[in-house]
Formats: structure tokens, sequence, C-alpha cells
């Protein structure tokens, strides 16, 4: 995380200076190493504070922390838009700009000098066993029976292979009279040859 602020604080401060300079070939690179930087550091406290919450209670966590997330970049970009229109994209982006790097400072600083230097401790893990969600049981693994026939078609039952309709070695029944059981056409005529069912 404190890589991240600094990384945050090294590309605002690289943007900064080519905005004040009016410098496009500075002001990439410098956009660039501030979004990694705010990549990892918002990776970063994201980990630490998730990690103080009991896991029974970290939806509810990551929740508000995702909520205030974009509260934070939507209202500075609100009134950086309404700033725009009466003082200018040119001072407005350098007042921007300097106030990240104020927050990213502030953050780095934080970090470096917290009291007694050491991490907080994390939550105790919880013991209670949670049921499966959506999607989260085991697979289930069905036998494969190659000397039978073909896995794709057959379905093992009771340890003998059943074959169903796609099997290679099933009959093949005509075209015509729908048969309800297997929804597949008949015609009369076999019909009354007595086609077996499969």
């Amino acid at each position: 995380m404190l890589a991240g602020c600094l990384s945050l604080l090294a590309g605002v401060a690289v943007t900064f200076g080519a905005i004040a300079t009016t410098t496009s070939a500075a002001f990439l690179p410098g956009t660039a190493v501030a979004g990694a930087g705010f990549g990892l550091a918002f990776l970063g406290a994201l980990r630490m504070t998730t990690a103080l919450a009991a896991p029974d209670q970290r939806a509810g966590l990551l929740a508000a922390i995702f909520l205030v997330s974009y509260l934070a970049f939507s209202v500075p970009a609100l009134i950086a838009g309404v700033a725009t229109t009466r003082f200018g994209l040119y001072s407005t982006a350098l007042v921007y700009s300097a106030s990240v790097a104020a927050l990213a400072a502030a953050a780095a600083g934080t970090l470096l000098f917290r009291p007694g230097g050491k991490p907080t401790r994390a939550a105790p893990a919880s013991h209670a066993v949670m049921p499966p969600g959506p999607c989260t049981a085991p697979r289930v693994r069905r036998p494969w029976n190659p000397a039978g026939g073909n896995p794709a078609t057959t379905i093992e039952s009771a340890g003998e292979p059943e074959v169903n309709a796609l099997s290679p070695g099933a009959p093949r029944r005509p075209q015509g009279v729908l048969d309800a059981s297997a929804r597949e056409p008949i015609t009369p005529a076999a019909a009354k040859e007595g086609v077996p069912d499969a």
C-alpha cells in the first residue's frame, strides 16, 4: 500500500508538472504511473481493511468501501466540472492534481509514521461451516466406460451402461407419427411392424 501511495504521488507530481508546462509527452506517462499507483494503493487498502473484519461482516464492509469509493470519484469530478466553467480547465486541473498529491502524501505519511510501526492485527477466523452457495458445490464425477460404448452417449446406471437414443447401437426409428415416450416421429408402417423401443 505504501508503494502504491508513493507511486500515486510521483505520478501526480509528473502530471502536475506536465499540466503546468503544457507538455503532453510527460502528461501520458505521469497519468499511467498515477493510475498504477492508485491501483496498488486501493488494493492494499482493501486487503488491509477486509483483514480486520470477521468473515460474516466482510460483505457489508465491501459494500461500504465501494460506496465510499464511488462517491470519492464522482463528487470531486462534479466539483471540478463546475469549477471548470468558472475558472477554466487549466486552473482546475492544477488545483485538482495538487489536491490529489496532497491526499497521497498524507496517506503515505500516515503509513510511514504510524504509531508503533506495526500493522494492525487481523480478525480471528470464523470456525462456522457455511453452506455452499450457488455454483460452489463440488463436481459430480460420472464413471467413464470406454468398453461399453461412447462415453458421451453412455449413461451409467447400477453398474450397467444404458444406451440412449443417440448411441451408435440404438435401433433407428423411421420418420412419421410421434412416439410419446421418446418424442421421435414414427411412420404408420413402422408402427404396424412393431419397432422395438430403445
